[in-house]
């Protein structure tokens, strides 16, 4: 009888160490990940917008971003368009909660993202033409 009481006793302890491990986890937001590329974050993506300077929207592609670290970041976005070529979008010190969205007025539904921590120097975003080569057509 007592093997039993200290088994479920155990169990028991085990089984409250491990639900309050999962809850903490998945009602805190973690404002410090390991790769800064994961504090922009895509929230939303439509087709068919409006778009700025978009003469049609017909086939647009619309992504909104948002910084969900409590850093400011440095970043590029790049949007793919239906012929295959980039529109891209460069942001600086872009603050917690910002949001941004970027968008092609003919796309394919392909984005590629570059981001660094806001003045970070040693970390080198790469050129426009850089990105360009870099990315699949």
């Amino acid at each position: 009888m007592k093997k039993y009481v200290l088994l479920s006793g155990i169990f028991l302890v085990l089984f409250i160490i491990t639900s309050f491990t999962i809850l903490k986890d998945s009602f805190s937001k973690d404002k410090h990940p390991t790769d800064i590329r994961d504090c922009l974050v895509k929230v939303k993506s439509t087709w068919g917008d409006p778009c700025p300077g978009c003469t049609s929207y017909r086939e647009s592609y619309k992504v909104r971003f948002v910084n969900d670290c409590e850093v400011n970041l440095d970043f590029k976005i790049a949007v793919q368009n239906k012929n295959k070529t980039l529109k891209i979008f460069e942001k600086e010190n872009f603050g917690p909660n910002d949001s941004i969205d970027v968008y092609s007025c003919e796309g394919t539904g392909k984005v590629f993202k570059y981001v660094r921590k806001a003045g970070d120097r040693e970390i080198e975003l790469p050129s426009n033409m850089e990105i360009t080569k870099k990315n699949p057509k």
